[in-house]
Order: structure tokens, then sequence, then C-alpha cells
């Protein structure tokens, strides 16, 4: 969340008295081995080496590179010229089979 929505956040539980029925619970600090299971590897050790001392010697690593930019084909404006496979038409109800030849009662002779 961002800072100001957090503090808006904490500022409503304490007006309105709701941290009196809170129970609050501290996280413990995940070990290396349990951040391993969201983040890389590279990531993790990335992160052990980086200190407000080097940070020039990774400034390379920690930019965002720009996305490629979007051929004419792939561009949201050009969606129209995309191929669409032809419309299906709707589903037919199954067949009944009538008979060629209507019934008709006899009459008693």
């Amino acid at each position: 969340m961002k800072p100001h929505r957090i503090r808006m956040a904490h500022n409503l539980l304490l007006n309105y008295g709701l941290y009196k029925k809170m129970e609050i619970y501290r996280p413990a600090p995940a070990s290396f081995e349990e951040m391993a299971k969201f983040h890389s590897e590279e990531y993790l050790t990335f992160l052990r080496a980086i200190n407000p001392d080097n940070v020039s010697e990774y400034q390379k690593q920690m930019t965002v590179s720009p996305p490629p930019a979007a051929s004419p084909r792939t561009h949201w404006s050009h969606r129209k010229e995309q191929h669409r496979p032809p419309a299906r038409p709707p589903a037919r109800p199954p067949a009944v089979h009538l008979p060629t030849r209507l019934l008709t009662p006899r009459s008693p002779t």
C-alpha cells in the first residue's frame, strides 16, 4: 500500500477505536530459503550485496529498460486489421426424425 493509504487506514482504526478489538501479530523475518520460494536466488544475492556505499556499482542492474517498441501488427491501434476467424453459425438443435407418412387413426368399419 502507498504510505498515504496506510496512514489513513491507521487513523481510521485509532479514531473508531477498532484497535481495541484487534490482535496484532508481528511477522518474523523470513529466512533466505523462505524468500527463495518466491524470488530468484540471483535477486536475493543482489539484495544481500547492495548497500548505500556500493549502490553506484549496481546502477546498471537497478535501471529498468524500456519495453521494446511495438511492431505495427501488435500495436493496439491495428487490432481491427488483425485476422479473425470467421464467425461460427449458431449451434443447431439436434435433428428430430419425423415419420414420412402421417399416421391417422383407422375408422371402424
